[in-house]
């Protein structure tokens, strides 16, 4: 949502604030998913987009509160 980006919101650019979101969602990934384990490196590529679809339709996945 909103707060992810709470500093300049969807700006179209990969600025840290972006990177920093992807990361947090790559660590939850992670956390939640052990047995699909995708580069924790704040880059939205192919695979961690991938995963963001699915996460954002599944009803149980977990995420990290923002700092």
């Amino acid at each position: 949502g909103a707060r992810a980006l709470p500093q300049y919101g969807a700006d179209g650019d990969l600025g840290p604030e972006t990177c920093g979101a992807v990361k947090r969602f790559q660590r939850d990934w992670n956390k939640n998913k052990p047995y699909d384990q995708i580069a924790v490196n704040g880059v939205p590529d192919a695979q961690t987009c991938a995963r963001l679809e699915e996460a954002l339709v599944a009803e149980n996945f977990r995420t990290t509160a923002i700092d």
